[in-house]
């Protein structure tokens, strides 16, 4: 009796091979969400069936005689890619629901980090005010009605400055810790990955089409369209949800910020 096949440890594929396999990939996941398309909830259906022909026409895309250029850069990157030695930089979790708790818990404590920044600026700059106050006193020699009101002015001076100083101590926070961009850049990209290749339908409630839309964003991204590329989903989900134009520009404003600070980190990274 002979034991299983003994896995190589590294394969060779051509161009050709590579795209078959991918292909084959994606052909499974379409077969697997039209399933659950025909068998799981109604509401889930729409998405799910049409996540499923992007899929399709995508392994037709990899399997045709001339590559589109989607496909040749996708092949180009996979077939000169390197992989490091050490551990993926994030491992597939066994419970995403627990990995999003904690990167949302880690985004928060990087958020509220850059709140107190924010805040012991402002503190200082109450501090700063009160010494530019009191450096308007007057000390010159007055006699009569101007030595009074003199007095009254600078009471009255001390008086502002000690008010903004109240107020600095009131803003200024126990410590002040630098805003980590780069963690918070990472939270940001972790989060959007665990979203985007989670099996959660992120359109049917409220909450969590809100929360896809700022992380990863429903609009189109890509710089080359073509028939794999989804467009209007925002406005679907404006449509659903019942959000108003200038909610819209808001997630799309949040989107562009949370985009810009993830490509910001990942191009920093690679110099």
């Amino acid at each position: 009796m002979t034991g299983p096949a003994t896995v190589p440890a590294r394969i060779s594929l051509s161009r050709d091979q590579l795209a078959a396999l991918l292909a084959h990939h994606a052909d499974v996941l379409a077969s697997n969400l039209q399933t659950d398309a025909t068998t799981g909830l109604p509401e889930r259906a729409a998405g799910l069936g049409r996540a499923a022909e992007l899929l399709g026409l995508h392994a037709e895309h990899l399997t045709a005689e001339k590559e589109c250029p989607p496909v040749a850069e996708l092949l180009d990157s996979m077939l000169s890619f390197r992989a490091p030695s050490g551990p993926a930089v994030l491992p597939a979790p066994v419970d995403q629901t627990a990995e999003i708790t904690r990167l949302r818990i880690e985004l928060g404590k990087t958020l509220a980090k850059a709140a107190a920044d924010r805040c012991a600026d402002y503190a200082a700059g109450l501090r700063d005010a009160a010494d530019i106050a009191e450096q308007q006193r007057q000390f010159e020699p007055a006699f009569g009605a101007r030595k009074s009101a003199q007095v009254s002015e600078n009471v009255g001076i001390l008086r502002v400055a000690e008010e903004l100083r109240r107020r600095a101590d009131e803003v200024q926070p126990t410590e002040r810790p630098a805003v980590d961009l780069p963690t918070l850049a990472a939270a940001l990209d972790g989060f959007a990955t665990l979203l985007a290749t989670s099996s959660r339908d992120w359109g049917v409630y409220r909450v969590d089409a809100w929360l896809y839309a700022v992380i990863c964003g429903w609009d189109c991204e890509q710089t080359e369209h073509d028939k794999t590329c989804v467009h209007g989903a925002l406005e679907e989900m404006q449509e659903q949800h019942g959000w108003d134009d200038d909610t819209v520009a808001k997630a799309r404003r949040y989107r562009a910020a949370v985009r810009t600070l993830i490509e910001a980190h990942q191009d920093g990274a690679q110099q």
